[in-house]
C-alpha cells in the first residue's frame, strides 16, 4: 500500500507539471519529503533481495536453503587426486565431501621351497584391491592413511610365507594378501581356496609337478610366482609394483629349501 500511495503521488506531480506553465514549484516543501520516502523504499528493496556482500575471486553465488534469496559465497570445489605409498595424513579440500578410493592391501610372502626334494613353495597373493570406491568426506577435515609392510617370504625348509599387512583409510581397511604355503614331501594340495583375482588368496602347490602355484594376482600388482622344483630352484623373487605377492622358493636338494620371496607394501589413492 505504501507503494502504491507513493507512485499515485508521483503521477499527480508529474501531472502538475504538465499542467502549470510554471513546469516546477521549487518552493513546494513537499518534493523533499516525496524524495526521502523513495530513497528509503528503494535501499528496503536493495537491502531484503541484494547478493551479499563479501566473497572472494572465483567464488560463486549459491542457496543455502529453500527460501527465497537466502544465498551466500561458495568456493567451486577442484579435482585433484593424491597418491599414498607410505603412510600420511590426507585433508579434504574445501567443498569436497565425498572422495573416490582406489588401492591395495600389501602383498603376501611367498613360501618356502622344500629340501631334500623336489617341490618349491607357493607364491604369496597379491592384497585386497578396489576402484574408485566412493568415500563421504568432511570438507577441510584430516584423514590417517596407513600403509603397512608387505609379508615376508617363508625362511628355511618348507616354511609358509607371512600375510601381508593391511592398507588403511580412515575406517575403509583392504585387507593384505595370504601367504604362500611351504613345500612339502606329500602329495596334494595344500590350500584349497585356489586363487581369486588377487582377494587375499594365497598360492597353493600342486605337488604332484614339484610347482608351487602362483599367488592370485590383483588389480595393482602380480601374485608372487610359485617356485620351481629341484635342484635348479632358486629364492622367491619379491613382489613386484604395489600390493604384489612375494614369489614362492623353489626345491633343492640340500638340506634346506630355497626361501620364499617378500610382498610389497600397497597403496592409496585419492580422488575428488
Amino acid at each position: 500500500m505504501r507503494l502504491l500511495s507513493l507512485l499515485f503521488s508521483v503521477l499527480l506531480l508529474v501531472g502538475s507539471v504538465y499542467a502549470d506553465e510554471n513546469i516546477v514549484d521549487y518552493s513546494d516543501t513537499s518534493l523533499p519529503v516525496l524524495n526521502e520516502e523513495l530513497r528509503n523504499l528503494h535501499d528496503g528493496i536493495r537491502n531484503t533481495h541484494s547478493i551479499p556482500s563479501g566473497g572472494t575471486a572465483g567464488q560463486v553465488l549459491v542457496k543455502d536453503t529453500a527460501t527465497n534469496y537466502d544465498t551466500s559465497w561458495a568456493t567451486i570445489p577442484t579435482h585433484g587426486s593424491q597418491v599414498f605409498t607410505s603412510s600420511g595424513t590426507f585433508t579434504a579440500p574445501a567443498g569436497v565431501t565425498q572422495v573416490c578410493i582406489s588401492g591395495s592391501g600389501a602383498g603376501g610372502g611367498g613360501g618356502a621351497g622344500a629340501a631334500s626334494n623336489t617341490v618349491g613353495g607357493g607364491g604369496g597373493a597379491s592384497g585386497k584391491c578396489l576402484t574408485n570406491y566412493p568415500y563421504t568426506v568432511v570438507s577441510t577435515t584430516v584423514y590417517t592413511v596407513t600403509l603397512n609392510n608387505g609379508g615376508t617370504g617363508g625362511v628355511g625348509t618348507g616354511s609358509n610365507g607371512t600375510a601381508g599387512g593391511a592398507s588403511v583409510f580412515d575406517t575403509l581397511t583392504l585387507a593384505g594378501g595370504l601367504g604362500g604355503t611351504g613345500g612339502a614331501a606329500t602329495a596334494g594340495i595344500s590350500d584349497p581356496n585356489m586363487t581369486v583375482l588377487g582377494l587375499s588368496i594365497a598360492g597353493v602347490l600342486v605337488l604332484s609337478a614339484g610347482y608351487g602355484q602362483d599367488g592370485g594376482s590383483g588389480l595393482f600388482g602380480a601374485g608372487g610366482a610359485g617356485g620351481a622344483p629341484g635342484a635348479g630352484g632358486s629364492a622367491g623373487g619379491v613382489g613386484v609394483i604395489y600390493g604384489g605377492g612375494g614369489g614362492g622358493g623353489g626345491g633343492r636338494t640340500a638340506s634346506t629349501g630355497w626361501s620364499g620371496g617378500n610382498g610389497t607394501k600397497g597403496i592409496i589413492i585419492v580422488s575428488w
